[in-house]
Parts: structure tokens; sequence; C-alpha cells
């Protein structure tokens, strides 16, 4: 569990998954501990940036959880089942903001050809006024145009709000 950037998912995935990985860390034989391991080592390398490691067999996987104890086959099903819901939400987290990405390109390029002299660098605000100049109707929610990227010392770019 160490070294996981739990802030990888979004709410409640980036509290939920510490703390039942915590509870069935304290509960697992020591097979579970070192099978949920193997399974989280893979998370940690995929939320820091390091990519993923080859998967193992789904056959060799399927045997190993089936020896063992039924109570530790439970949980690390259950678990996996909870990380893969917070990797799709990860998923559609970004989709989503790659339709934003693309909606205040598309006002960008836009502006730009309404008026030629904008920079390519120009604003979201000022391709707005010039869009607002010639009485183009924006089409896109106010509560887009006051979104803000913002990156993280890790480099990672997200989307927030004024």
């Amino acid at each position: 569990m160490d070294g996981i950037n739990w802030d990888h998912f979004p709410e409640p995935y980036n509290r939920e998954l510490p703390f039942y990985i915590d509870k069935a860390l304290r509960s697992l034989s020591s097979e579970g501990v070192e099978m949920l391991n193997m399974l989280l080592d893979n998370t940690r390398r995929l939320t820091t940036g390091e990519g993923a490691m080859p998967q193992p067999d789904p056959d060799v996987l399927a045997a190993q959880l089936e020896q063992l104890p039924p109570f530790d086959f439970q949980a690390i099903i259950a678990l996996t089942k909870h990380l893969k819901k917070a990797t799709e939400a990860v998923i559609e987290e970004a989709e989503g903001e790659i339709g934003l990405f693309r909606q205040l390109q598309a006002l960008h390029d836009r502006a730009r050809k309404l008026d030629p002299t904008l920079p390519a660098e120009a604003t979201m605000g000022e391709a707005v006024e010039v869009l607002n100049r010639h009485g183009e109707h924006l089409g896109i929610s106010e509560e887009v145009l006051r979104m803000r990227l913002e990156s993280n010392s890790d480099g990672d770019v997200r989307l927030s709000y004024e």
C-alpha cells in the first residue's frame, strides 16, 4: 500500500480504497497479504506513472486466488472490484475533461477565425471577448468558462473552478 498515489483517484475512492485495503491487510492471512500486495504493486506503478507491469496469466492468478482461505478470496475479489470502479471513475473523469478541453479549444478557434490578430496563446477570456464583440453565441455554460487549468508538482494537469 506504500507509495500509492491515492489522489490519482477521485472522491470517494481516494479515501475509501486506503481505508478498506488497510483493514483487509490487518485481517488477511500471510498468503492473502502477499497476493494483495502483488495486485497493489500494479496500482502503485500506475498511480505514480511508472506504467503497468506485465499482467499475470489469468488462469494462474485464478488458481492462486482459489488456494486462499475463503475470507481472503472474498476480500481480495471485493477490493479488486472496488479498484476497478475507481479506475473506471478516473477514466470517466479524464474523458469528461478531454471533452471540456475540446469545447474550449473550439471556442478559441472560432474567436481566432473572427479576429485573426488574436494570438494563439490568448486567454479564454480574450477569446470570449472576441466572440461577444462579434455577437457570437458561445454555446458553452458559464461554469465551463470559469474553469482553470492547474498543475501539481508532478506535472499533472487538472481542471479546477474559480
